[in-house]
């Protein structure tokens, strides 16, 4: 019986049994349901990098790109277009502009968490993760406050969107933050400010300079990762030292462990799960041939799980090694996550600031909260108890001033 027809809630809510077959039996999958394959092995999805055979040109969104995109954006062009785009918008998206949301991003993180203390259940995603991921992409964006509940809601629609439903429905969500995006740039226009949307539009390199839809379209997507695939990945790290009661204490006694406690959980639970790419000629993934004009999903979460690269692949072990074999959690060259900064320092800021406040925590996974995509790997909802109260060893961390 062939493992996979279909990416049915069943599978997307425990995909590791299944990955495991497909890395032993089948590395190159076709899908027939949905008509794409999937690639699940380390080596083939770390080294699926070159783009006159994996090509980034019909979208990485997955299985299907949203067209109005396409050649808009960075996830969605290849070299030579995609070398010089990527440039422009690092001239806007700088490490100066992220470690400047430090301060402020910390006061909203402890302004959320400081009411939820003495509570006995909380929602991390509704009362902490959401609004604090959104805060802080908005901050960088130049996106005013009143702005991000409408925004975020569309965005949160379109993580919830069943896949089978028309294209329409399911990128209603994403253009209406690219048409929000492009109203704001018409006034960044005039108004130029110290944000990334200001930047990119004043952002030049040898001549060239990005057009108002790929600012618009970029910006969007920039606010669609920034606050969904970020809130998912803290969500998940959260999720996952619920489960690992004995890291969760480590860290709480040395919180320099927190770094490799965020590396190690993007590993684990990678949510950037599945990225599309087109193939432009036929390629042999250990004895299947997939043809040209395929579309493939390179499975980031399965290959971040393949014990041929990480050893005991399914436990979660903050002192890893990965130095050897990178995670691929935010994405391989040349289309590496561009905001791989700012969710890092957002993981540090949350567990530096959640931890000394909750003692031992527990989550309920429930399957029906997962997102119904397979792209991005989190939940809609995280119902949190504190049975113990509030953490016994916080004065060993005391957060982080």
């Amino acid at each position: 019986m062939l493992p996979l027809r279909d990416f049915g809630m069943d599978f997307i809510h425990d995909p590791w049994p299944t990955y495991a077959v497909l890395r032993d039996e089948h590395p190159a999958y076709y899908v027939e349901g949905v008509g794409v394959w999937l690639v699940t092995r380390y080596d083939t999805v770390a080294g699926a990098t070159d783009p006159t055979v994996w090509s980034n040109a019909a979208g990485n969104i997955f299985p299907f790109d949203d067209p109005q995109r396409i050649g808009n954006t960075l996830g969605t062009t290849d070299p030579p277009v995609h070398t010089m785009a990527r440039r422009l918008v690092m001239k806007a998206f700088t490490p100066r502009r992220v470690m400047a949301m430090e301060e402020r991003a910390r006061a909203y993180a402890r302004e959320l968490l400081t009411p939820l203390r003495d509570a006995d259940s909380f929602d991390f995603v509704h009362d902490y993760a959401q609004p604090f991921t959104a805060a802080v992409v908005a901050m960088i964006l130049g996106i005013p406050d009143e702005d991000i509940p409408a925004l975020t809601a569309a965005i949160d629609k379109g993580f919830a969107t069943d896949p089978s439903r028309p294209a329409d429905e399911r990128h209603a969500g994403r253009r209406l933050a690219f048409a929000y995006c492009r109203e704001l740039l018409k006034e960044r226009r005039v108004r130029p400010q110290d944000d990334v949307i200001s930047g990119m539009a004043l952002a030049e390199h040898l001549g060239a300079t990005l057009t108002d839809e790929q600012i618009a379209v970029t910006s969007g997507t920039i606010l669609g990762a920034g606050y969904g695939s970020t809130e998912h990945a803290i969500s998940n790290l959260w999720v996952t030292l619920a489960e690992n009661p004995d890291a969760r204490a480590q860290i709480r006694t040395d919180p320099s462990l927190i770094p490799a406690a965020f590396e190690e959980a993007v590993r684990h639970e990678a949510a950037g799960h599945v990225f599309g790419r087109t193939l432009l000629q036929d390629v042999d993934v250990h004895g299947t041939t997939v043809p040209a004009g395929a579309r493939v999903g390179l499975c980031y979460g399965s290959a971040n799980r393949d014990e041929r690269a990480f050893p005991a692949a399914d436990r979660y072990d903050i002192h890893r090694d990965l130095a050897t074999n990178r995670h691929l959690g935010f994405g391989i060259s040349p289309h590496h996550c561009l905001g791989n900064a700012l969710a890092r320092l957002e993981a540090k800021i949350t567990l530096e600031e959640a931890l000394p406040l909750f003692g031992d925590f527990e989550v309920e996974t429930r399957p029906e909260n997962r997102l119904k995509i397979l792209q991005f790997r989190g939940f809609t909802s995280l119902p949190t108890t504190v049975p113990g109260g509030p953490a016994t060893s916080a004065a060993s961390t005391g957060g982080a001033a």
